[in-house]
């Protein structure tokens, strides 16, 4: 277990607390580049109550502390279908 994930994996994603669409209010949509030292992330998040999750990008190394990498997919793509949120992640560099 990490700090990052503090659960199982298979857990994970319906033990977040995450505020449904509804308490939100129609649409919220955010969009954000995110730099950290020599990465570079395009992050768009749209609250519509419509899961979709897609991702471009890869991973280097096999594990990112103690998460698997391998497993990044889908936990994004059950954390997007719980949060009822379409998220879109590109690692752009990095």
């Amino acid at each position: 277990m990490s700090l990052l994930f503090p659960t199982p994996i298979n857990s994970t994603e319906s033990n977040l607390p995450i505020a449904q669409p509804a308490t939100l209010g129609h649409p919220k949509r955010y969009g954000f580049l995110l730099p950290m030292d020599e990465a570079l992330v395009h992050c768009a998040i749209d609250f519509s109550d419509r899961a979709c999750f897609i991702y471009e990008g890869k991973f280097e190394r096999e594990y990112v502390g103690d998460f698997p990498t391998e497993m990044f997919q889908h936990w994004m793509k059950s954390f997007s279908e719980h949060a009822g949120m379409n998220l879109n992640l590109k690692i752009i560099n990095g």
